[in-house]
């Protein structure tokens, strides 16, 4: 006769965990998926867009001033001369005949478009014959946008350019 004890029956519990392991390591990566996706700096939504939207007709209007003042700004950069300076941002206020404005409180809210949350806002002093300028953190180089608003007397004028900041030549 044969005196060996039979072999013990696997009961099965490994199952439950390889099931409970999967469901873990898929929660992982959900996990890992949104840190990612909510740590983003590139993502940037329109600050308070749904109030811009009920004001339309207030935008539709100040781009009726806008074109009746017929005023420009035009920018330029000033670079830094040491390593870790800001740079300088000028502009000339210009009327509807081309002549310079003076006596205008400036105000600028700049981003880079690579990183649209990261926005700086800027007072600008008159630097007179219509020039005006500010110094800021523009230091990252590539395509920004610059929503200007300028104040005169009663008058606001708005504006959104884009302009191309190159690398700096001091840092």
């Amino acid at each position: 006769m044969n005196s060996a004890t039979p072999p013990a029956k696997s009961t099965g519990w490994h199952w439950p965990l390889i099931i409970f392991g999967l469901l873990g390591s898929q929660m992982l990566i959900w996990f890992v998926m949104l840190f990612i996706a909510l740590s983003d700096p590139t993502v940037a939504v329109e600050p308070d867009y749904y109030r811009k939207s009920l004001n339309w007709n207030d935008t539709i209007q100040q781009r009726a001033d806008n074109q009746r003042l017929g005023w420009t700004i035009e920018f330029e950069i000033v670079e830094p001369t040491t390593v870790g300076e800001n740079r300088t941002l000028r502009c000339q206020l210009i009327n509807i005949d081309g002549a310079p404005l003076e006596g205008a409180q400036i105000t600028i809210e700049a981003f880079a478009r690579a990183r649209a949350n990261n926005r700086l806002h800027l007072s600008m002093s008159e630097a007179g014959k219509g020039w005006y300028e500010t110094t800021g953190d523009l230091r990252r180089d590539g395509l920004w946008e610059l929503r200007t608003t300028v104040d005169r007397g009663p008058e606001t004028f708005t504006d959104i350019q884009e302009i191309m900041l190159p690398q700096t030549k001091a840092g």
